[in-house]
């Protein structure tokens, strides 16, 4: 949530019906790993065009952003 806030987005939290998620421009999930992921149909519908829109996008290259800049990296070892 802060991250929308820092993005000068519009936050509202409320409890939504299926039938306002039937018919959202975006629709994304989001859990303790703090990751962004898409929505595109959701009981067979497709949600807007069917693809990721811009505010999703937005905010993935966000996260992605302030995870590369406030992050700690994982190092990863590869078979020679």
């Amino acid at each position: 949530m802060e991250l929308v806030l820092k993005e000068n987005l519009v936050l509202e939290e409320r409890r939504i019906s299926l039938s306002e998620f039937h018919t959202a421009d975006e629709v994304w999930t989001t859990g303790t790993m703090g990751e962004l992921s898409p929505v595109v149909k959701i009981d067979g519908r497709i949600i807007g065009d069917g693809r990721v829109g811009p505010v999703t996008q937005r905010l993935q290259n966000a996260y992605k952003k302030l995870a590369e800049e406030s992050g700690v990296s994982i190092p990863t070892y590869q078979k020679s």
